[in-house]
């Protein structure tokens, strides 16, 4: 990887700034077809195929847009990631049997909360655009809207109930991740404050 990037480097007149985007940004998708190649053929043995691909088509739209929880390390990032789905496509549609308006309300809610916290960047993007960061907010907020419309329009069925948790999850773990980067935040000005009045 480092001669692909010195060589992009060289090529396009990168600064060492934008070469250390470029990489993580290239681990980063190297990652997500792994986790997504491995996750297919476990859902596939399981079939669990259809419901696999729409949640996961889901997930990266909403992930995609506002980012929400980053763990350190591959492994626990794929845990994680196999976690949400297994409990969205195995657990919750068995444990809970909710009704139609109280999905819909519950939707209602995530379109709110998504838009609200907004999207929770990864410590080492360096995007500061905030026009875009407003679209995604849109965009997100619209994409759920569009999921409860449909739940609205057509009969609740196991692939809606599997997508419906998948957004339930995505938005408690936003909320967990906004509130974790605003602990965090406080407490570096709080260090920062405390140093410059030693």
């Amino acid at each position: 990887m480092e001669m692909i990037l010195d060589k992009l480097q060289t090529s396009y007149s990168l600064s060492d700034r934008d070469r250390a985007y470029l990489k993580f940004s290239l681990k980063g998708l190297f990652y997500d077809i792994s986790k997504i190649m491995i996750f297919f053929f476990f859902f596939l043995y399981m079939g669990k195929t259809a419901a696999f691909l729409w949640d996961m088509a889901l997930l990266l739209l909403l992930r995609g847009n506002q980012g929400g929880l980053h763990l350190k390390h591959y492994t626990t990032c794929f845990l994680f990631s196999l976690g949400v789905l297994v409990s969205s496509i195995y657990f919750m549609p068995g444990l809970l049997e909710i009704s139609k308006p109280v999905m819909l309300v519950a939707l209602m809610i995530c379109m709110l909360v998504n838009y609200y916290i907004g999207p929770v960047r990864n410590p080492k993007c360096r995007i500061e655009d905030k026009g875009l960061f407003a679209r995604i907010q849109v965009n997100v907020f619209m994409i759920v809207f569009i999921y409860a419309v449909i739940l609205y329009l057509f009969p609740v069925n196991y692939l809606l109930t599997t997508g419906f948790w998948i957004i339930i999850f995505h938005s408690i773990q936003l909320a967990i991740a906004k509130s974790l980067q605003y602990t965090k935040e406080r407490s570096f000005h709080y260090e920062k404050k405390s140093t410059q009045n030693a």
